[in-house]
Parts: structure tokens; C-alpha cells; sequence
């Protein structure tokens, strides 16, 4: 995938609403300058959450069918 559209996924698009921050209580990021690499610009994010014993995270819920169906639309577009 390329970069931005991973950057799409987790922030939403250009107007900030629809991504994983906003979905997923517990989600959080933090923009911080690495002045070791010269002042490059890093994210960092991290799930503060509670997990189930199964490792999931409590709050996310997944439809297993649309799942299965997305998995095979994404695959029929790649292929």
C-alpha cells in the first residue's frame, strides 16, 4: 500500500473524520520530532485500551462475513 493511503486509513480522509483514531476508543497517535535523524517529523501510536482474553481489542467489533467479503473484493482487484 502506499503511504498515504495507510495515513487515509488510520486519520480519515482530508477532513479528518472516518479513521481508525476516531473509530477505535483507545487508539491514539502523537507527532514528535527526532532531532537525533536531524529533526525528522515521527508518529507514534499506540492502543491504550483493554484487550479480551483472545487478544482482541474489547472494543472493536467485526463482522466476520463482510469481512470475508471485502478480503475477496481487495483480492479480485489486486490479482
Amino acid at each position: 500500500m502506499k503511504q498515504q493511503n495507510i495515513i487515509d486509513i488510520i486519520h480519515g480522509k482530508k477532513d479528518g473524520d472516518g479513521g481508525l483514531l476516531n473509530k477505535v476508543s483507545g487508539l491514539q497517535t502523537e507527532q514528535m520530532v527526532n532531532n537525533v535523524f536531524g529533526g525528522t517529523s515521527l508518529r507514534w501510536y499506540w492502543y491504550s485500551g483493554s484487550l479480551t482474553k483472545e487478544g482482541y481489542a474489547d472494543s472493536i467489533l467485526l463482522d466476520e462475513e463482510l469481512a470475508q467479503s471485502e478480503i475477496a473484493r481487495w483480492r479480485e482487484v489486486i490479482s
